[in-house]
């Protein structure tokens, strides 16, 4: 079997994910919805960074208002 994939990025009426959801798992595929992956993003990034809120305004305001 072949472990390489290819990423596609679908909108699917509400109306339609039973159906979707039952051919992915017939076809043995994988998904995630939006918030799966917003849900993974935020659990990966590091929980103590040294900056403070100030840091982050600075340099805020420096790529804006460059």
């Amino acid at each position: 079997m072949n472990t390489t994939a290819e990423r596609v990025y679908l909108d699917v009426p509400l109306a339609d994910m039973g159906l979707f959801r039952s051919l992915i798992k017939k076809l043995g595929w994988k998904y995630d919805t939006r918030s799966d992956m917003i849900k993974r993003f935020i659990s990966s990034r590091p929980k103590n960074v040294d900056i403070t809120d100030d840091d982050i305004m600075e340099e805020l305001k420096a790529v804006r208002y460059k």
